[in-house]
């Protein structure tokens, strides 16, 4: 009989033993091509074979074609956003031991037997290796104005170790998170403000992912950089925003450099110089961040619990500068998708077993700040986080080199064999827990066998361990802690999955049909909701109705007074074929505020918030803070305050001959109430770096 509540997953849940379908169709294919191809295949394999490399019997695996090795699979029948299931369906084919086959030959084994796990992750080693992120490791030893080294995750050796005993100490220790605690207790508060502010009257809320996002880049900053930086404020910044979807982009690339076409390694393909765009975006935001955190850690005095890291690092002889900054790159791009995607995941999960939640309430004291010592006392939090862990970790496979041969599942694997360990689907077989599709954190205080435990390891294991492991444990632990005191949380609908390097949340198709929605109730007399809409990209507005239009030639509505064209004189030939004589000289000079110089947009913002914000409208008044150059961009709470500010807007700039146009919103009455010829009658439309399509009502 099934536990009260327990949700079972559907699409894991599929028969070990049924007959998966043909790879590949081949009965239209000549035989004389199939022919050449096999013949081609066979000569592959021999020639990738070396005598130190023979196993007694072969591994099974994936069909090899020449020069794409078993890749072609991530093209044709996988997809790659998908490659969790991909796994999956492969240890069905060809056992919990199989191998695939590299382009050129090389050989990656994957494994999700418990007994060959343990072997591999338990190897003592004092340097241990890992297969380095090619294109990272590319792109950054091209920069060594920038990078001294390819950083704490792609380096081996020496360097590694070197690296690692520097850098992570800090943030590895007991005494680190406890100082740190205070002030992590704040940002989940404002976290919990934060979605407090968000909700509409009807109690939702959009863009859930969004604002675990803001919550880690607050959280995980104010970790590694010792301040506080307003991420959780109503509205996020641009920097913020850029950031965040820098790092999205940044962890696609490295999984499309990996299971897609190897051709970036010889040209600069579209996927090369995106993943070059996400590195230099995040590289130039975390620096000018850590430079503010530097000019204010010089002023003020020194906080062990919120500075003792950044501090530290900076502070290290023994390291260069670029290494430094990497570090605080590298553990701040890991930390926020981490975290974010465990929260939503662990959320998600514990939405069906409200037992559960109720037993997480009556474990902590209902108000007032928490403390180690009660977070420590409350077992059930950290079994409903353990149980996350086990059913959906981020990082739901491990890469490892083998440093001694090894046998496994009867196959003897040489030294420097590249593994990947699939802890996650590995925690998912029912030979290592008892009822291992379902949600059950009890598991973990009343243990029944089987009870692999060890096979539970989103942040790696041994020393190549994610060093900001007891961090994210830390807060997770905590937000869902106050999550717990305030609200109720369901779930309706099946959260859906991709594969982003990390395991994350999948938007929904749309916005208002299709959407996938947590409930967040109030436990008191109210029974307010707050529906939480999960999705991997970000979500226009918090409200109902997002707007957006463009100010006609703004700069050429402001007139230069008269002493001031001066400035602006600049010489002209009068006749270009003439060539450049004394004789053939005009001057000219602007009587209009000038596109591209500097100062030119902070005065068009500053007349602009002249004229809005003296009108006696509070609508068009607050609309004032809503102008980026010369395009509105807001939100508000109901269609009729839409059309409304659409037309006291454009009638308030049109007194200062200002034509405010191309409407646009994720509204359909919005739309509709609209002048066709103020329309920019687009489906998707530019919103500063990023194209919002406002049928969908994604962000992206």
């Amino acid at each position: 009989m099934s536990l009260p509540g327990v949700f079972l997953f559907s699409h894991y849940v599929e028969s070990f033993w049924s007959t998966p379908p043909p790879l590949v169709d081949w009965s239209g294919v000549p035989t004389l091509v199939l022919v050449v191809v096999a013949v081609l295949m066979a000569a592959t394999a021999l020639l990738a074979r070396s005598p130190d490399t023979k196993l007694p019997t072969r591994l099974p695996g994936p069909p090899a074609l020449p020069l794409l090795g078993t890749r072609w699979l991530f093209w044709s029948r996988y997809k790659m956003n998908k490659l969790h299931e991909a796994y999956e369906d492969m240890f069905r084919r060809y056992g919990p031991v199989f191998a695939e086959t590299m382009p050129g030959g090389a050989t990656v084994v994957s494994i999700a037997e418990r007994a060959a796990l343990e072997a591999v992750l338990r190897t003592p080693a004092r340097r241990p290796y890992r297969p380095p992120t090619e294109i990272v490791q590319v792109y950054r030893k091209s920069r060594p104005d920038r990078y001294a080294s390819t950083g704490l995750v792609n380096e081996q050796g020496e360097k590694w170790f070197h690296l690692r005993r520097h850098l992570t100490s800090e943030l590895t220790s007991p005494h680190t998170m406890q100082g740190f605690l205070p002030e992590l207790n704040s940002i989940c508060d404002d976290f919990l403000n934060l979605l407090q502010s968000c909700r509409r009257p009807d109690g939702t809320v959009y863009g859930f992912e969004q604002l675990t996002n803001r919550m880690g880049l607050e959280s995980v900053c104010g970790l590694m950089l010792g301040t506080r930086l307003g991420f959780l404020e109503r509205w996020m910044s641009g920097r913020a925003a850029a950031l965040a979807s820098a790092v999205k982009a940044h962890f696609r690339a490295q999984r499309d450099s990996y299971y897609g076409a190897p051709i970036w390694k010889f040209a600069p393909t579209s996927l090369y110089k995106t993943f070059v765009r996400s590195e230099e975006t995040i590289h130039t935001i975390i620096s000018e961040l850590m430079d503010e955190a530097m000019s204010r850690t010089a002023g003020a005095a020194q906080d062990d619990g919120m500075r003792q890291i950044f501090l530290n690092i900076l502070a290290n002889p023994e390291l260069d500068m670029r290494d430094k900054k990497a570090a605080v790159i590298d553990f701040i791009t890991a930390g926020i998708e981490t975290l974010a995607n465990s929260l939503v995941f662990l959320l998600y999960l514990l939405s069906g077993r409200p037992d559960w939640q109720q037993k997480i309430r009556s474990e902590l004291p209902s108000c007032g700040e928490l403390r180690v010592e009660e977070l420590a006392a409350a077992s059930s939090i950290r079994a409903a986080t353990n149980e996350a862990f086990r059913l959906l970790p981020t990082a739901p496979f491990l890469a490892r080199l083998l440093e001694a041969p090894m046998t496994i599942a009867g196959h003897r694997l040489p030294a420097g064999t590249f593994v990947l360990a699939h802890t996650g689907a590995a925690c998912r077989r029912e030979e290592n827990f008892w009822r291992a599709h379902e949600y059950l954190p009890e598991r973990w205080s009343n243990v029944r066998e089987p009870h692999a435990a060890a096979l539970v390891a989103p942040f790696g294991r041994g020393r190549r361990m994610c060093p900001g492991k007891r961090f994210v444990e830390l807060e997770l632990h905590l937000i869902l802690a106050k999550i717990m005191r305030q609200w109720r949380v369901e779930f309706d609908g099946e959260l859906d999955i991709q594969f982003d390097f990390l395991l994350s949340p999948k938007s929904p198709v749309s916005l208002r049909n299709h959407g996938l929605n947590i409930t967040l109730a109030d436990d008191g007399s109210l029974g307010e909701e707050i529906n939480l809409l999960i999705g991997k990209d970000y979500y226009f507005s918090f409200i109902n109705s997002g707007i957006i239009a463009d100010i006609e030639k703004a700069f050429l509505q402001l007139g230069l007074q008269e002493q001031d064209k001066d400035v602006t004189r600049f010489l002209w030939l009068k006749n270009w074929k003439t060539g450049v004589t004394e004789d053939n000289f005009e001057c000219y000079r602007f009587c209009r505020v000038s596109f591209g110089i500097v100062s030119s947009p902070f005065l068009l913002n500053a007349i602009i918030k002249y004229h809005l914000s003296n009108n006696r409208d509070p609508l068009v008044a607050n609309t004032s803070e809503k102008i980026y150059v010369d395009n509105l961009i807001t939100a508000v709470e109901s269609v009729q305050d839409a059309i409304k500010l659409q037309s006291k807007v454009y009638t308030a700039l049109q007194d200062i001959s200002m034509n405010v146009r191309q409407w646009n919103s994720n509204s359909k009455e919005f739309i509709e109430a609209i002048p066709i010829n103020l329309l920019e009658n687009k489906e998707s439309t530019k919103v500063l770096s990023m194209i919002w399509n406002t049928k969908k009502d994604i962000l992206h």
